[in-house]
């Protein structure tokens, strides 16, 4: 029997399945019950499949689907991809890093995974930027739900200081952005009051961070949309 060419978020299969460092610490995340988006990964063996069948062509670096609506039944009636009820962010599985930064300029956001134009767009740009990344090996894309933010940004949470570092990105009305430092909790410690209510969900993401992966250094997207603080992304 072929085995799935898909990973749900929290299975735990990634690490056997080879997915590089991105789409192992979300997954591992996700099982720890850390607030990620619901998502999946769409293996390298997804790709493969569809050049074989003539779901997708393979032209040089470029990648083009013949056929949305054919792509879009094989994935959700033949391959089983769960339909998410939300818009999706498509972007590589690969781990961020200098030479692929290239990989994360071309995430698609807000796709309609189940409208098949939009599904095969976003996938052959996907797999098309990853064929011009000349050391890149595996194709693994990541599907996951968009967060409707209130305020987002990135942390900076590391071994040798006492402090986390939050950069604030986007943010709601009478919140400024900006960066600024945020005391950390020990196990048990109730969340600093006197911060705005955004951090201190964040304080509780970032606690669970290095209780789930150890006292490293770590960086954190992250995005908060009135009730939750969802973990999007671990560096």
């Amino acid at each position: 029997m072929r085995r799935s060419p898909f990973i749900w978020l929290g299975s735990g299969r990634t690490r056997r399945r080879g997915v590089a460092r991105k789409g192992r610490l979300l997954d591992q995340a996700a099982r720890a019950d850390l607030p990620v988006p619901s998502g999946g990964i769409l293996l390298d063996e997804f790709y493969q499949i569809c050049l074989t069948e003539g779901l997708a062509e393979q032209v040089g670096d470029l990648v083009v689907v013949p056929d949305p609506i054919w792509l879009h039944e094989v994935l959700y009636q033949d391959v089983r991809f769960p339909r998410l009820p939300q818009v999706v962010a498509v972007r590589s599985a690969t781990a961020v890093s200098a030479d692929h930064a290239r990989l994360d300029q071309i995430t698609r956001l807000d796709v309609d995974f189940y409208d098949p134009l939009q599904l095969a767009t976003a996938l052959r740009e996907a797999w098309t930027a990853m064929n011009r990344v000349n050391d890149y090996q595996s194709r693994d894309i990541l599907v996951m739900e968009m967060v409707t933010s209130q305020t987002a940004g990135t942390a900076l949470t590391a071994a040798a200081v006492v402090q986390d570092q939050v950069t604030v990105i986007t943010s709601k009305p009478g919140e400024e952005r900006g960066s600024f430092a945020m005391n950390r909790l020990r196990a048990f410690q109730r969340k600093s009051g006197e911060l705005p209510h955004f951090a201190q969900r964040l304080q509780m993401l970032l606690r669970g961070v290095r209780r789930t992966f150890g006292r490293g250094d770590w960086r954190i997207d992250w995005a908060d949309d009135g009730q939750i603080c969802w973990l999007l992304q671990v560096h």
